[in-house]
């Protein structure tokens, strides 16, 4: 055998060695990864509520009971309250993200400063899982609380439930967008953003053209926004689920 077929041999070799390492590297990768739903029935069922939400169970305590309160307090006002009136736009929308915003920052703060944060991130479900599936879940229940709190409102004050549900479900999800992105930008100062543009809406909430610009708005521009901000919302969630993504089990 001379040099000429002893080397061709030894390229042979070489690329059955390499063509058998890369389909061994194709077989080890996963085939499914999570889209949207796949993560939701993963976390559900994969890791459970219990473990979700283990060590801020007295952040949803605290959460709770604040909600619990405020829903206590609108229902003993007086009907037709007429220091509440005049701003009834503003203060729905000031207010309507709060209880979402306070669960997040207790949430994310608390793992911040117990030093858990880094070592959820080695796990297969990281901190940015978790913090994703939680914020779900959250803006779900703030939906329902705002709703709730928007039917109490309309019944005490006189206004239409249906304006005021819009505008808080437009809000809520404006906030959240801001609160995330805010985040991911800025770190733990993004906190401070959506806090800021919140009590400046507050503020403004005191004087009647601000209120009157809010309730000039359609009810269906409010939830065309909403739905478009939500979607929005659900998209970056995604994207921190997908930026350490796993194969479905």
């Amino acid at each position: 055998m001379n040099y000429n077929e002893q080397l061709r041999q030894k390229i042979t070799a070489a690329e059955q060695r390499r063509t058998k390492l890369n389909a061994n590297i194709e077989a080890a990768k996963p085939n499914e990864k999570t889209g949207f739903t796949e993560f939701i029935r993963d976390m559900l069922f994969g890791l459970g509520i219990k473990n979700i939400f283990y060590g801020i169970y007295d952040v949803v305590a605290v959460t709770a009971i604040i909600g619990a309160a405020v829903i206590a307090l609108m229902s003993g006002l007086p009907v037709g309250e007429r220091q509440i009136n005049p701003h009834i736009y503003g203060i729905v929308f000031s207010a309507s993200p709060a209880l979402y915003l306070l669960f997040f920052l207790l949430s994310f703060l608390k793992e911040r400063l117990e030093g858990s944060f880094e070592v959820k991130m080695t796990c297969r479900y990281t901190a940015l899982h978790l913090c994703a599936f939680r914020m779900f879940l959250c803006g779900i229940f703030c939906m329902l609380f705002n709703a709730l709190a928007a039917y109490i409102a309309a019944l005490r004050f006189g206004f239409a439930f249906s304006e005021l549900a819009a505008i808080s479900f437009s809000s809520l999800f404006l906030f959240a967008l801001v609160m995330i992105l805010s985040l991911l930008r800025y770190g733990v100062k993004g906190c401070f953003i959506p806090l800021a543009i919140m009590g400046a809406c507050l503020v403004l909430s005191v004087f009647p053209w601000f209120n009157m610009l809010l309730k000039n708005i359609p009810t269906a521009a409010y939830l065309i926004l909403g739905i478009t901000l939500l979607i929005l919302n659900q998209s970056v969630l995604n994207k921190i689920n997908r930026r350490f993504c796993y194969a479905v089990r």
